[in-house]
């Protein structure tokens, strides 16, 4: 399940939230100062890695290098 990032533009307040792709809602009360200012941040983290015994990386790398 994908973790969410919100900041409150009034208190400076950072939560994550996990939630299901599939009932995704976006959080707009904030915990701390219960106004409805939080807005969805993004980490830059954008990686997608495949691991365990099933996904071996070197299936993924390109040959002859």
């Amino acid at each position: 399940m994908p973790i969410y990032n919100y900041a409150c533009r009034e208190c400076k307040t950072v939560v994550e939230d996990v939630q299901p792709i599939t009932t995704y809602k976006p959080l707009v009360q904030c915990p701390d100062c219960k106004k409805h200012t939080l807005e969805r941040t993004y980490d830059g983290y954008g990686g997608f890695n495949l691991s365990g015994r099933d996904w071996p990386s070197r299936d993924f790398k390109r040959r002859g290098r």
